[in-house]
This record gives structure tokens, C-alpha cells and sequence, in this order.
């Protein structure tokens, strides 16, 4: 079993300082990475992560140096390399003893001839958003590194300033696509349940079987998809305030709920009478579908209910622009 007295003494002899969530932050030859240490009973996991400006690889799994350790662990599938357009990992997995801080650091550095064979050029810390200027102050934020150079994070300060300070003028661009929004995601709404209805029709008849996973996946994305038109133009707004701009999302969200299931209920009325009803008869039959809906159907429509009001609330609101 590997005690955690040996994990930490790892993280004290590379010098990394916590960063929340199991992961720690600093530099090993002068490369700034981020570790993520996960413990067990039964193993230890090592997951590395390195930040450089975008590039384009010919392979996510790079060759590795011949002969190297770190070649060795990979064929024994004890670690892995993967690179995407900004990040490298480096995956370290072993089930029986702790990596010392000397192995791990020969392992690292292994890595970092990978990377640099590739054409990374690590050791220059530039910045991951405009690939030029050099970064000191090295950040983690969002489960990544965050090499953002002083010109490019006050960019990136200005633009939350912007979405968060609310202004009048942007009613308009508000307004007009929530309204146009709140429609869509009616119709997705009384879409869905009406497919729901259609389904458990079958399935009364015994032509079909609905799976149960199928019909709690419906449920639970039902309401996942109705904010989503809404939060597509209303992310784009800027100055619409912190909250302002949240709460008019859970109002444009709740108006498409209610005209969903009204649009939900005229379907029914058409399939069982073959025409329009009238628009004072809605609410009555609304409510005589209500009562006649099961109870796991209504926990199930209570559920996407509160789904998409929670999502577009939390959604709608504005966020620091992480890279």
C-alpha cells in the first residue's frame, strides 16, 4: 500500500504548491506544470499537465525517446503521452509502489525532450493566448494552467468588466432574440413530451418496450435543451450585468416551458379531435391532462422543469475568459 507520506514528500522535493482539487502547480526545469495526484487503496495516479501556444501535431500519441524509461512504462501501460493544440499530459499509473521525486523528475524531463522533439518550445513560457509574450506569473484556474501574459489577462479583465456591467442599450439585443428564443424552446419542450406521449402509447399497446434508461434520459435532458437557443445570443450580449442578464434567461426560460405545454396540449386536443381548439379552452385542458398525467410522468416533467431554469441562470452568467 502506498502511504501518503511518500506522495507528499514527492510534491515537496518538485517544489509544487497546492492548487485545489488534488492538483498542484509550479516549475520543473523551468517549465511550469500542473500535477494531479490521485490515491487509492489500490494505486497511485500521477496526471501532468503542460500548457504552451497552439499547435498543430501530426499525432496525439508522439513518438518517445528510444530506449527511455518513460518508452518502457508506456509498452507496460503504466503511462501514457497525449498532446492536443495547447496542452500536453503525461500519465503515470502504478498499482503497487510511490514514484521518488528522482524518478519522477527523469520521467518529467523525458517527457519534456518529447514535447521539445515536436517542436514545443517549453522553456520560453509564452503566453497560450497571443503566442508572443513571455509569462511569469503562472495561474491555475478552470482544471488548467493558466500562462496568460499581463497584456492579454488585462484583455481578458476588460471583457468581463464589459459582460458584467449592465447598460440600458443592450434591452434590445436582449428582448428581441428572447422572445424569438423562448418560442424555439417551446417548441423543443411540447416536442419532447409529446414524442414521450407517442412512445408510452406504444408502449401500452405492447408493440414496443421503452427502455427505462431511455425515458429517465429523456427526462433529465428534456430540460437541458430548452434554454439552450436562449443561452446561444444571450452569452453573446455584453453589458447585461451580472445577475440582470441571468434572471431575464429564467423568465425567457419559464415563458417557453408554459408555452411548450400549451403547445404540448393542443397536439393532444388535435389528435383526439382532428382540429384547433380555442384559446379560452386551454387552460382547462391543460389542467385535465395534468391530472390525468402518472406521477413518475410528472416528477419526470418537474424535473426538466427545474433542470432548465437552473441551467439557464447559471449559465447566462458571465465568466472571467479562461485559455
Amino acid at each position: 500500500m502506498i502511504a501518503p507520506a511518500q506522495v507528499t514528500a514527492v510534491l515537496d522535493d518538485l517544489n509544487l504548491r497546492p492548487a485545489g482539487d488534488n492538483w498542484f502547480i509550479g516549475s520543473v526545469e523551468q517549465v511550469p506544470l500542473a500535477l494531479n495526484v490521485a490515491l487509492t487503496d489500490e494505486a497511485l495516479t500521477l496526471l501532468l499537465q503542460v500548457r504552451y501556444p497552439s499547435k498543430t501535431f501530426a499525432s496525439e500519441n508522439p513518438p518517445l525517446p528510444p530506449d527511455s524509461t518513460l518508452a518502457k512504462l508506456v509498452s507496460e501501460e503504466k503511462a501514457g503521452v497525449s498532446l492536443s493544440p495547447n496542452t500536453a499530459w503525461l500519465t503515470l499509473f502504478d498499482p503497487e509502489t510511490a514514484t521518488s521525486a528522482i524518478q519522477l523528475r527523469a520521467l518529467i524531463g523525458e517527457f519534456f525532450q518529447t514535447l521539445e522533439s515536436q517542436g514545443v518550445k517549453l522553456k520560453e513560457r509564452l503566453c497560450v493566448s497571443c503566442g508572443a509574450q513571455p509569462v511569469n506569473d503562472v495561474r491555475f484556474d478552470d482544471g488548467r494552467l493558466q500562462l496568460v501574459c499581463d497584456s492579454c489577462r488585462a484583455k481578458a479583465e476588460d471583457q468581463f468588466r464589459g459582460e458584467s456591467s449592465f447598460k440600458s442599450g443592450q434591452l434590445p439585443f436582449l428582448i428581441i432574440p428572447g422572445i424569438v428564443c423562448s418560442v424555439i424552446g417551446a417548441i423543443i419542450w411540447g416536442g419532447v413530451w409529446y414524442g414521450v406521449h407517442w412512445l408510452f402509447q406504444q408502449f401500452s399497446s405492447d408493440r414496443i418496450t421503452v427502455p427505462v434508461l431511455f425515458v429517465a434520459v429523456v427526462y433529465g435532458g428534456a430540460g437541458g435543451l430548452v434554454p439552450q437557443p436562449l443561452l446561444y445570443y444571450i452569452s453573446r450580449v455584453r453589458n447585461r450585468g451580472i445577475h440582470f442578464g441571468a434572471w431575464f434567461a429564467v423568465i425567457c426560460c419559464a415563458c417557453a416551458l408554459i408555452l411548450g405545454e400549451l403547445l404540448f396540449t393542443v397536439a393532444l386536443f388535435v389528435e383526439t379531435y382532428g382540429f384547433l381548439p380555442s384559446l379560452a379552452l386551454l387552460p382547462q385542458m391543460w389542467w385535465g391532462v395534468l391530472r390525468a398525467t402518472s406521477g413518475m410522468h410528472m416528477a419526470g416533467k418537474l424535473v426538466g422543469f427545474g433542470a432548465a431554469l437552473i441551467i439557464a441562470y447559471s449559465q447566462a452568467l458571465p465568466r472571467k475568459p479562461v485559455v
